[in-house]
């Protein structure tokens, strides 16, 4: 009697795409960069990406950048990732869309690799509501502090845009951070790390000098990229600012232009560029972080504002405060508090 040799059927492996964006997620988490951020929903959207590299049969990261169109049509479940439905389908879509520019970016720069050989692949999503200079969103944050990190680990001038970027994050507004220099940068702890803040003074932005907290995230990195600008070639002097390299008078008007300037490419690189971002985007975002988690006052007294009318204009009203009813006769930004129960 003859026997048929009987072997086991090897398991489905799992894809290279799958498990590197998965292995991304959870270096994310080790790294702390998901810091303040909405770590249930991104982790969703990573899941649902992962979800549709497996349903596609992608293989590699490349390929996923590739095919990127695709992927996010079956993650999303729209036909046209272009077409504006409503506000929250444009919201959800974009979200997913800047998770997957996360993900790919950060195997992108593990592997040596520039963002844009990325984000240059990536479709143009639909429009998003809010005007020029909105706060950034959550997903946004996160593709912003990958970018920011790459440019940390560049030598010289080229760090400029990661060391703006994170006093902005912090707290800084953008002219503010051409004034920054290391004797502002105090060491709170172990790893933690203070900026203070010299307040700015121009007609259309306003507010105190202050001190803010350089986030988990970016503290540690950050001290190894003013090491860096301490020794070499050129090294710069504690007076020196940290985030300002040109000729102009730091905090003015041409410095604080070169900060926009910059602050633009870094946007461009992740890119984000003409989806309503500015340089005053990541601090917007932080001063509604500290609103939501820690109230009012401290939301006032972490971005310098005098008055509470001044950090609500800042803030561009948001709707966490909304408007009183009609018949309490109330206007305006002091409506609004009176609706929040300030």
């Amino acid at each position: 009697m003859s026997l048929t040799k009987r072997t086991q059927s090897p398991l489905p492996g799992v894809p290279t795409a799958a498990a590197a964006l998965s292995a991304t997620v959870r270096n994310w988490k080790a790294s702390h960069l998901l810091e303040d951020l909405d770590h249930e929903r991104l982790d969703s959207h990573a899941h649902q990406l992962i979800a549709a590299a497996n349903d596609l049969g992608i293989s590699d990261p490349k390929e996923m950048a590739e095919r990127s169109t695709e992927v996010l049509r079956h993650a999303t479940g729209l036909k046209s990732l272009t077409k504006f439905t409503n506000h929250r389908t444009s919201r959800e879509a974009n979200a997913l869309r800047n998770t997957l520019a996360a993900l790919l970016v950060q195997i992108a720069i593990h592997r040596g690799q520039s963002p844009v050989s990325v984000t240059g692949q990536l479709p143009t999503m639909m429009p998003e509501n809010g005007e020029s200079g909105r706060a950034a969103h959550d997903d946004e944050i996160l593709l912003l502090r990958i970018v920011a990190l790459y440019r940390l680990t560049k030598s010289g001038q080229a760090k400029i845009p990661g060391i703006s970027y994170v006093l902005v994050e912090s707290g800084a507004f953008p002219s503010e951070t051409t004034v920054v220099t290391l004797d502002d940068i105090q060491q709170q702890a172990t790893t933690a790390l203070s900026v203070d803040l010299p307040g700015v003074g121009t007609a259309d932005i306003r507010a105190k000098s202050r001190t803010v907290m350089i986030p988990g995230w970016a503290a540690k990195p950050l001290g190894q990229a003013l090491r860096d600008l301490t020794t070499g070639k050129r090294q710069k002097l504690p007076t020196e600012p940290i985030a300002y390299g040109g000729n102009h008078e730091p905090g003015g008007h041409d410095a604080s232009a070169t900060a926009s300037g910059n602050a633009a490419r870094l946007i461009k690189q992740a890119g984000l560029a003409g989806r309503g971002l500015t340089g005053l985007s990541p601090n917007r975002w932080r001063a509604h972080h500290v609103l939501k988690t820690e109230g009012l006052a401290r939301a006032q007294k972490f971005a310098g504002k005098p008055t509470v009318d001044g950090l609500l204009t800042h803030l561009h009203n948001p709707e966490s405060l909304k408007e009183a009813q009609a018949s309490d006769r109330v206007r305006g930004n002091k409506a609004r508090l009176k609706a929040a129960g300030e």
